[in-house]
């Protein structure tokens, strides 16, 4: 496809970047057969052009600069470094290299149309590569984004993240307003896919639910689901009992069936037993 055209363009794209969640875009393909019933073109960023088949990758870091995370061997059984990895497929890569400069040693590396671009979508917040290509998506005027691997945050460590997802996010809201279809991999931090449905209404108690007005075209009701919330609680407190039983198991000293003479819960003098083995300070110097 010529990126300068917007002749030909995919109905549908599914973007894959190389968070934990681009797992679902192979299990995707294999519930659908083959990426073709995924979507009509799979784009793929950095590394994953060597890993994925794809129709284009992007890679908007300048390809004649050395990152400094790429200086290194990583597990090259021949002792190359991931930079002359990466230089070695794609100088001989047979696909569209989207990039900020296109250079003669990569043949098929094509400039991204940045002025057309921010002139599209009318802002120039462009500060990832996922970001680029869904702005490009945009411009080029898909029916539909399935985005795989944009996590930038993870569970394992909420308090540490990528830079990029409010970049993401905020190009997005631009596709969803402009009536592009948005599908996101369901344990992605991007919108909290990964949350339960309920946690996207910040302060409503139990689980709500939203859905197409039957009787409104283009209307979305909300109503309160009483059945899955009596579920989520039954989870909720099975959790909870699983959780303290652990505690038990681990700090036996502790009576199990009396709460403590102060008047806390079992479960809260069990909690704080564990903290305060946590929180000891250090012996001060005499």
């Amino acid at each position: 496809m010529d990126i300068n055209s917007k002749k030909g363009v995919p109905e549908t794209v599914a973007i894959v970047a190389m968070g934990i969640s681009r797992k679902h875009y192979l299990g995707d393909c294999m519930r659908c057969g083959g990426r073709k019933g995924v979507a009509d073109e799979t784009w793929v960023i950095n590394k994953l052009g060597d890993v994925l088949k794809h129709d284009m990758v992007f890679r908007m870091d300048d390809l004649r600069k050395l990152r400094d995370c790429n200086d290194k061997p990583g597990m090259n059984k021949d002792g190359m470094s991931i930079d002359e990895r990466q230089n070695e497929w794609m100088k001989n890569h047979d696909k569209p290299i989207i990039t900020s400069t296109p250079y003669p040693e990569y043949p098929t590396s094509v400039a991204y149309p940045l002025e057309a671009v921010i002139n599209t979508l009318n802002t120039n917040y462009l500060l990832t590569t996922p970001a680029y290509a869904i702005a490009f998506a945009i411009h080029i005027g898909v029916k539909c984004m399935k985005i795989y691997g944009c996590d930038f945050v993870y569970k394992e460590n909420p308090y540490i993240s990528e830079q990029g997802r409010g970049n993401c996010e905020f190009l997005l809201a631009i596709a969803h307003e402009r009536g592009i279809k948005i599908e996101i991999a369901k344990t992605s931090t991007l919108l909290g896919m990964n949350l339960d449905i309920a946690d996207h209404l910040y302060s409503y108690e139990g689980v709500w639910e939203t859905f197409p007005d039957p009787d409104i075209e283009g209307h979305t009701k909300v109503a309160f689901n009483a059945e899955a919330t009596k579920h989520r609680q039954e989870a909720q407190d099975m959790m909870a009992k699983q959780q303290l039983e652990a505690l038990q198991k681990k700090y036996p000293h502790v009576d199990s069936l009396k709460a403590s003479q102060d008047g806390t819960t079992q479960e809260e003098s069990l909690t704080g037993d564990e903290k305060c083995l946590n929180d000891t300070p250090a012996e001060l110097p005499t």
